[in-house]
C-alpha cells in the first residue's frame, strides 16, 4: 500500500521455521532417542519502506512469531528379547509467541546492478507446555516412575532463535537475460540444549527432559538466472547449498538431512494491474536419508530478483523464506533483507 510517493506499507505473512520427522513410531531401536518430531511456525512481519532516493531504498517492521514443538520418545530402550513390556511413550508439547524485527537496505548504483542486505533479529520463546506420560506397564513397575504413569504434567523452559543475515546481488546481463547470488549467515550456534523443568505434577522444580541441539551457525549460498522470454513470461532456475547447523558429532535423530536445492520457475503477467501467477518446482538432485522430510513446492530460488519468490524447504532447522521484490521500491529493502515475502494490500 503506498502512503505517498515516498512511503509504502506492506505486510508478510510466513512460517519460517518448520519440519517433521517420524522414525516409524514405537516399538524401534531409537525410540529413547525420539520417535516423531515436528515443529511449525507463523509469523507476521509489517514493514514501512522508505525510498531515500533512486538508488537507495530502505525499510524495517516488527516481527511477530508463533512456535509450536511436538516431541515422542520412548522413556526406555527396545529390549532385547521378551515381550515388549517397556515401552513407556511420553510427549513432549510447547509452544509461545515471541517479538523481534526486520530491517533491510537496498542499493541501485546502476540502472542493471541491485544490491541488498538485510537483517533479521533474534527472538525471545519462553516455552510453556506439557509431557504425557502413557499409562505403561513399565512406569508402574518401577516406585521412580510410577507416580508419572497415565498423568499429564505441566513444564517451561526459554529459547532464543538465531539472528540472520541476507545479501544479495541481481546484476542484469541484457535486455532479457539476469544473473543473481544470495549468501545467507544464520546464527544457529545460539541454540545449543534446552532444558525443560516441571511446574505441576509429581516432581515440580526438577528437569523433565533436554532438547539437545548443539549447532554450529549456518550459511546458505545461492544462484539463479532469469530469462524473460516475452513481455508476460519470465522463466527461472536456480540452485543452492546448504552448510547445514547440525554436525555428525552432535546429530540427533530427530533433526532431518540436508541436501542441495534445485528449482525451476515461471512467471506470467496477467491481464489485469498488478496480476501474476507462478509456478515453481523443489527438486533434491541427491538421494538423502530416508527422514520423511516434509518439503512443499514454492516458487523458484533465488531471492534477490523481481517477484523470485521463495524456497521454502521445511526440512531440518532451517528456512529457505526467500522474499520477493516488489515492484514498489520503498519496499525492497524490507522484503529482501527481513527474509519474507511481502503481500501488499
Amino acid at each position: 500500500m503506498q502512503l505517498n510517493p515516498n512511503r509504502f506499507l506492506g505486510i508478510a505473512i510466513d512460517a519460517p521455521y518448520g519440519f517433521t520427522t517420524n522414525q516409524g513410531g514405537i516399538p524401534q531401536a531409537s525410540q529413547q532417542l525420539g520417535s516423531r518430531a515436528a515443529v511449525k511456525s507463523i509469523e507476521a512481519n509489517p514493514v514501512l519502506g522508505y525510498k531515500v532516493n533512486d538508488m537507495i531504498s530502505i525499510a524495517a517492521g516488527p516481527r511477530v512469531l508463533w512456535l509450536q514443538g511436538k516431541f515422542n520418545r520412548s522413556l526406555f530402550g527396545l529390549p532385547s528379547g521378551g515381550p515388549l513390556l517397556l515401552n513407556a511413550p511420553v510427549d513432549l508439547v510447547v509452544d509461545d509467541v515471541g517479538y523481534g524485527f526486520t530491517a533491510g537496505i537496498t542499493v541501485t548504483p546502476t540502472p542493471w546492478t541491485e544490491l541488498s542486505l538485510g537483517y533479521r533479529s533474534q527472538v525471545h520463546l519462553n516455552l510453556d507446555g506439557h509431557n504425557t506420560f502413557a499409562t505403561s506397564a513399565a512406569l508402574a513397575a518401577s516406585p521412580a516412575t510410577a507416580p508419572f504413569n497415565g498423568t499429564t504434567n505441566n513444564l517451561t523452559s526459554s529459547e532464543t532463535l538465531p539472528d540472520q543475515v541476507t545479501f544479495g546481488v541481481s546484476q542484469r546481463i541484457t535486455e532479457t537475460f539476469k544473473l543473481l547470488g544470495t549468501v545467507e549467515w544464520t546464527h544457529w550456534s545460539i541454540l545449543q540444549n534446552i532444558p525443560f523443568t516441571f511446574t505441576s505434577g509429581p516432581a515440580p522444580g526438577t528437569t523433565a527432559t533436554t532438547l539437545n541441539f548443539n549447532f554450529r551457525d549456518g550459511w546458505f549460498f545461492s544462484l539463479g538466472a532469469e530469462y524473460k522470454v516475452d513481455p508476460q513470461t519470465t522463466a527461472r532456475v536456480g540452485v543452492g547449498y546448504e552448510i547445514a547447523p547440525v554436525t555428525d558429532q552432535f546429530r540427533d535423530v530427530n533433526l532431518p538431512g540436508r541436501k542441495p536445492l534445485v528449482a525451476l520457475g515461471r512467471h506470467d503477467s496477467l491481464p489485469g494491474q498488478g496480476h501474476h501467477a507462478r509456478l515453481g518446482l523443489l527438486v533434491h538432485p541427491v538421494p538423502g536419508r530416508a527422514d520423511q522430510c516434509r518439503a512443499r513446492p514454492s516458487r523458484p530460488v533465488q531471492s534477490h530478483h523481481p517477484h523470485s519468490g521463495r524456497v521454502q524447504h521445511l526440512c531440518g532447522q532451517r528456512q529457505h523464506p526467500h522474499p520477493r521484490r516488489l515492484d514498489r521500491p520503498a519496499l525492497q529493502a524490507g522484503a529482501r533483507g527481513s527474509g519474507h515475502e511481502i503481500l501488499i494490500g
